[in-house]
């Protein structure tokens, strides 16, 4: 292969050939079955994206289109050892044949543990012992027409391990809970984590990247230099000049230009607009961007950053559970969170002649607009390419009903948070990438229930050639994501993209559908199909509570059993919006259940009108929320007077008073509701009957283990690939 210095215009072309059919009958290609695209104009066949799927140079680089991965962090490292791990490549590579225009690889330690987010889980590049496995990396995504391009950061006050932080300036407090207190670097410091800038640069080249991306967003080292906020120091890197500010980040991109070469790719990412007061305005941000594109960088990745604020980097989550006045006063609202830094990077667009690069929750609608309104060049994409690698590709072939929906659910964040691999809800094999392997044998396949395990088996297994069948009692798909979806509404999450993803998906594969149709043995009798899975849900088993036959007592079930004779009259959406009139609650209501159900129907009800008390036995509230959003939330619901009591049981309901005993008093709360949250269990019902009739029955999704649609559809997607 060619050093980066050497890279010509042009792309690489892959010779990996992937089918298009597979299994014994004839069978669409799904997200997650890849091909590998070619070397080509992708505008080719599509027209609507035409922009988007353009060509454009890039520094040195000739990007075959305007879909770049942004880098995420995905647990998939040891950081016992720090060499890139095997997941991590199949990862990266899987991206790259999916058609994006570059990779970005999550950023390594440059300088020991310091340097990195969490040591526990991070690969390093500070040592040229790492060079190989990282080229064996770059190698993988350059096989497939991509740039592989290495991020590059140094975590100042962000690092989460047992050293020191540091920034531009001593620090009084975190800016999490806690978070760590950052004091100032030393000159010497200064000099060192320079040193250790550049040769990570020179590394990232010697192990085959294209390019580096250096970051300076968020609260990270370097952005502490660039604004007012941060840095307070009075020598040549302090903020008495923007050229002091970019001292630092333009002696690195000077001093590794000499070691690697004008024309090797440094591209930075920074923050364009910053909340915090002497945060960066945008006329700061034009002036130090347009200092970087005079030391050589070969573009800017803009961002919004909104300080202490736990989801800035995903600006829909900041509708949940309102928009805070920062985010009012410095998102683009208009798409309802997507594409909310438009209007931010424009400013850099306006001004620099370098490429710029946007992020923010970006369809390819609004993709294409950003781009011919001439908001930015490049369109920065990660979890819906987490979601479905083979977007891109999608997108050029004039398909894109068949693209994988990211939910905006995040649980790939939450997974991190928690040191475990990156999972995504609706692509189990994201990190693993499975292929759909012909069935030996195709069966007959018969799967009761249309929730997210049933259709992911039923689509998995039709994939593989089975003739499959799904039925469900209801007359739509979706199962309980149908209520889930009426609760949550559109913001930030919207499963009605994903149950119509599905809709295509299993027409498209020729899974008949039997709506309304209820489970029976004589059904099975006269269908006589070789296995049978039953995806029907879990049981719910009522939590008990003294008094319960009080008028004013209602388990979650039959709420959810109303819910779902309304959905059959006006559908999910609609009865989102009538719920704001008339619901079938009092005005006082006492949810005894503060996990996430307890949590998602408080914030459901306050918008709605209601007082709300949750009440909950164990010492917090918000069980299986993503910590970030639930950070948010409670704040919120001490806003909105939302009591939260735990470490609580009932003693009595009496009336409409509700007394508790608290870990250190009795309480009495009026109400006139209580809603008890029923604890679902593995269901199996039909089981053993069925399995005197078939050959083979298998429970998979909250049939057999109860949790949450992430863990259905992971369920559905191993079933369907098993059997």
């Amino acid at each position: 292969m060619q050093s980066p210095a050497e890279v010509k215009p042009g792309l690489d072309r892959c010779t990996r050939d992937c089918p298009r059919r597979i299994g014994s009958r004839k069978t669409p290609r799904d997200g997650r079955v890849f091909e590998s695209p070619e070397s080509r104009d992708m505008r080719a066949t599509s027209r609507k994206y035409a922009t988007l799927l353009s060509p454009i140079q890039v520094g040195s680089l000739l990007y075959r289109n305007r879909i770049v991965k942004t880098s995420a962090k995905m647990s998939f490292n040891d950081g016992k050892n720090g060499f890139v791990s095997d997941r991590l490549i199949r990862f990266s590579e899987e991206t790259a044949r999916g058609g994006a225009a570059a990779v970005l690889v999550e950023a390594p330690g440059i300088d020991g543990p310091q340097s990195v987010l969490r040591p526990s889980n991070c690969h390093y590049i500070d040592d040229d012992r790492y060079i190989p496995r990282l080229r064996r990396l770059s190698d993988s995504i350059h096989a497939h027409g991509a740039h592989a391009i290495l991020q590059l950061l140094h975590a100042g006050s962000w690092h989460e391990g047992d050293e020191e932080t540091l920034s531009a300036s001593d620090w009084s407090e975190p800016e999490f809970p806690g978070g760590k207190v950052p004091r100032a670097a030393t000159a010497d410091e200064l000099q060192r984590i320079k040193r250790r800038f550049v040769e990570a640069i020179l590394r990232a080249q010697q192990a085959g990247f294209h390019g580096v991306e250096i970051s300076s967003s968020a609260s990270h080292f370097l952005p502490t230099f660039f604004n007012r906020f941060w840095n307070q120091r009075e020598d040549e890197y302090g903020a008495q000049s923007l050229e002091n500010r970019a001292r630092l980040m333009c002696e690195i991109i000077a001093e590794a230009k000499v070691r690697v070469g004008e024309s090797f790719n440094i591209g930075v990412m920074m923050n364009v607009i910053e909340s915090m007061p002497d945060g960066l305005t945008y006329e700061e941000s034009v002036g130090i961007a347009r200092l970087l594109e005079a030391a050589g960088v070969s573009y800017i990745h803009g961002r919004v950053f909104i300080y202490s604020s736990p989801t800035t980097f995903w600006p829909e989550q900041e509708f949940h559970p309102e928009l805070t006045p920062e985010a009012k006063r410095m998102l683009d609202l208009r798409g309802g969170g997507k594409a909310a830094f438009r209007e931010a990077t424009a400013r850099l667009k306006e001004a620099l002649s370098i490429p710029v690069v946007t992020v923010g929750n970006i369809d390819p609608e609004a993709a294409e607009d950003i781009l011919c309104n001439n908001q930015a060049d490049l369109i920065g994409i990660c979890r819906p390419l987490m979601a479905d690698p083979q977007l891109p590709n999608k997108l050029a072939e004039d398909r894109p009903e068949e693209i994988v929906p990211c939910t905006h659910c995040m649980n790939c964040l939450q997974r991190w948070i928690a040191g475990r691999p990156v999972a995504c809800r609706v692509n189990a094999s994201v990190g693993d990438y499975d292929r759909y392997i012909p069935a030996e044998r195709p069966r007959e396949l018969l799967v009761v229930g249309a929730g997210p395990a049933g259709m992911e088996a039923a689509r998995v297994a039709a994939m593989r050639g089975h003739r499959v069948t799904l039925i469900d009692r209801e007359r739509v798909l979706g199962g309980q994501m149908l209520m889930a979806s009426v609760i949550k509404g559109r913001e930030p999450e919207n499963l009605e993209e994903l149950i119509q993803y599905y809709r295509v998906q299993l027409k498209k594969l020729s899974v008949e559908l039997a709506l309304g149709t209820e489970y029976s043995t004589d059904l099975v009798r006269e269908m006589k199909p070789d296995a049978v899975l039953f995806s029907t849900g879990p049981e719910s088993r009522p939590v008990v509570v003294p008094d319960g036959s009080n008028r004013i007592v209602v388990n979650s079930t039959s709420l959810i059993d109303a819910l779902k004779r309304a959905i059959r009259t006006a559908g999910p959406r609609a009865i989102h919006t009538l719920s704001k009139a008339w619901m079938p609650l009092g005005d006082r209501v006492v949810i005894v259940g503060g996990g996430y159900q307890g949590c998602q129907l408080a914030e459901f009800l306050n918008k709605r009108g209601r007082t709300v008390s949750l009440v909950e036995k164990g010492p917090m509230i918000g069980e299986g929320i993503v910590p970030h959003n639930l950070m948010k939330l409670v704040p919120w619901f001490e806003k909105e007077g939302v009591q939260m009591i735990t470490e609580a049981e009932i003693e009595s309901i009496s009336g409409t008073s509700v007394s508790l005993v608290c870990a250190d008093e009795r309480r009495t709360l009026e109400t006139d509701s209580v809603v008890v949250i029923d604890q679902p269990v593995p269901n199996r019902r039909y089981v053993d009957e069925a399995s005197h009739l078939v050959g083979e029955v298998r429970r998979l999704g909250g049939s057999r283990e109860p949790g949450m649609i992430l863990d259905a559809i992971a369920d559905g997607y191993r079933i369907g690939q098993a059997i």
